[in-house]
């Protein structure tokens, strides 16, 4: 159960981040999708682990989320999460994105809160 502790940790450590880079006077939208995407990674991670399960190498939030519906095929509508999987990769690089429009972070801090909470929530913490 520490390991999941950790895991939640990072995830509201990215969450936080997000946050904090909204507060900015010109938000740095690319990071804030960048902790968007590793929060709800993280989650979803976390809760594989929970429940004894491992998870590939990956940053696929569609493939993550595969694995977490085997145990708990309530999480499927979360399937909008899937949307914020490129972030992982197109945030980090000069060359991929225009992010100078079309990307709200307000709604990609939006997505991945509500849906850290919903994963977060099918953990017992008590254990």
């Amino acid at each position: 159960m520490e390991l999941v502790r950790a895991w939640r940790k990072k995830s509201d450590q990215d969450l936080k981040a997000c946050g904090q880079l909204l507060q900015a006077d010109e938000p740095l939208v690319e990071i804030i999708a960048f902790h968007a995407q590793q929060a709800v990674e993280k989650a979803l991670k976390g809760f594989l682990l929970n429940r004894g399960a491992g998870f590939p190498k990956t940053h696929d939030l569609g493939r993550l989320l595969d694995l977490v519906e085997i145990f708990e095929p309530e999480l499927a509508d979360l399937e909008e999460i899937i949307n914020l999987t490129p972030y992982a990769i197109e945030a980090r690089y000069p060359e991929s994105t225009d992010w100078s429009g079309g990307v709200d972070p307000r709604e990609l801090l939006e997505l991945s809160e509500k849906s850290c909470n919903r994963i977060w929530s099918f953990i017992q913490w008590s254990q």
